[in-house]
């Protein structure tokens, strides 16, 4: 089994992290651990089937998808039921020459006990599928920092509460970033799959934060874009129809001219005509 240790920044805090590339692989039989404790917190992502965690007194069970997250020197031994899911070490330390924050006195006293489960939301589980490609991959691309930063947002979110203002600051920062891709690349095909490769976000998440901004889709929201800038070519310049649409994006002028008049509900040449006072 392969281990990936990452350091990064949560707020205040500096966390440092060791990943297993598979801790419960698909073709094994499910395995129940014996009693055992570790001296860092634990945490297990179930991301199919579930996990049963029998502690000191009580058990634990958590369906996926979900995190389980066990406290240092936590005594234990854990029941896979039909689980494929990863497993992480973690330790949370202050910021050098700082007092110790309340955040981390809540998770402290949050997790002091007992097994802790939590619900893994679709961005957390994406997250984690990405950490663990990285994890088996001989080489890094830099990205685990902040995949494994965002995760524990994630997962510490149903614990805690987050302020109003920083979410709504980070989706400022999603619309700004998406804004800025499509207007780069929206003469090339865009998918929720190269966003999130930018925004670290899975694709159901985008999708959502492009239809509450903008009312559409993303393929809708490219061929705005598209047609907003053949607009400024067939104003400013004399190209022909046929050019223009090949280079907002378009293979066919035909579909270039059915996207435009849905859009505009004009032809081309009749809003060129009009932009130029010519009609």
């Amino acid at each position: 089994m392969k281990e990936n240790a990452i350091r990064t920044q949560v707020g205040e805090l500096d966390l440092s992290v060791v990943l297993f590339d598979e801790a419960f692989p698909l073709n094994l039989p499910d395995h129940v651990t014996e009693r055992h404790r570790h001296s860092e917190y634990e945490i297990f992502f179930v991301l199919q089937g579930a996990i049963s965690i029998e502690g000191q007194g009580k058990t634990v069970r958590a369906q996926a998808p979900a995190a389980v997250i066990l406290p240092p020197l936590f005594d234990h031994r854990t029941i896979p039921h039909e689980l494929t899911g990863y497993c992480m070490y973690f330790q949370w330390e202050q910021k050098a020459n700082r007092q110790k924050s309340r955040r981390l006195n809540e998770i402290t006293e949050a997790l002091r006990d007992n097994a802790t489960a939590v619900p893994l939301s679709d961005e957390g589980s994406f997250y984690v599928r990405q950490l663990a490609k990285s994890a088996k991959s001989d080489c890094s691309d830099g990205t685990e920092p902040h995949l494994t930063a965002l995760l524990f947002a994630e997962v510490f979110r149903p614990l805690f509460s987050v302020g109003a203002s920083g979410a709504s600051q980070k989706i400022r920062q999603y619309i700004n970033t998406i804004d800025l891709y499509v207007y780069q690349h929206c003469r090339e095909p865009i998918r929720l799959s190269d966003l999130s490769k930018v925004l670290y976000l899975c694709p159901k998440q985008i999708s959502r934060i492009i239809r509450k901004k903008y009312g559409c889709s993303l393929s809708e929201l490219v061929k705005k874009h598209r047609i907003a800038l053949a607009q400024t070519l067939l104003r400013e310049t004399d190209k022909s129809v046929s050019e223009i649409a090949a280079e907002v994006g378009y293979e066919t002028p035909n579909y270039f001219y059915v996207q435009f008049r849905q859009v505009c509900n004009e032809t081309p040449a009749q809003y060129r005509a009009h932009a130029r006072g010519e009609a």
